[in-house]
């Protein structure tokens, strides 16, 4: 019983850890690109939110496309 405790205590501590670590590489990446951002000219800021706009709508259309066949 003490080594179930043990081993379960590790696994929920290894996936804390590994959420972490997670989160913070995607709070980096979230601060880098919002001050690339903020440096942009502002047809460079328009042509990047309209890109970031069609990445997202493929994404999307990619997502409802797979729900309809199922």
């Amino acid at each position: 019983m003490k080594t179930r405790g043990t081993l379960l205590a590790l696994l929920v501590l290894a996936f804390f850890g590994s959420s972490c670590t997670t989160m913070d590489r995607l709070n980096t990446e979230f601060e880098e690109e919002s001050a690339q951002v903020t440096q942009m000219s502002p047809a460079e800021r328009a042509e990047w939110e309209k890109q970031q706009h069609e990445d997202f709508m493929i994404e999307m259309k990619g997502y409802f496309d797979q729900s309809d066949n199922d």
